[in-house]
């Protein structure tokens, strides 16, 4: 299940010869965005590229689960139009 893997940076980085680093989450979320799928869900620290420090679960673990939270900033009217226009391309964006 997913709790179980590492943010997507660090799962799919050895995937994805040729393409940097930084670039493969945005390649798998742009994948699962045009899938056929009627629901996508997308964790907040994929979209911002974070690794294993953002991880929200630790299995077969006492505490320091469902720790991390989203920073003042991070959430920025870039990061906002660029799943914008991911979301429209794969058309689940909703018409208002």
């Amino acid at each position: 299940s997913s709790h179980r893997l590492k943010a997507m940076g660090f799962r799919a980085k050895n995937f994805y010869e040729g393409i940097e680093a930084e670039a493969v989450p945005w390649a798998m979320i742009r994948l699962a965005m045009m899938s056929t799928g009627n629901l996508c869900i997308i964790p907040m620290q994929d979209y911002l590229g974070l690794g294993d420090e953002a991880r929200m679960n630790h299995p077969s673990t006492l505490g320091g689960n469902w720790t991390w939270r989203l920073q003042k900033g991070q959430f920025t009217a870039a990061l906002i139009k660029r799943i914008r226009g991911l979301t429209s391309i794969s058309a689940r964006l909703r018409e208002e």
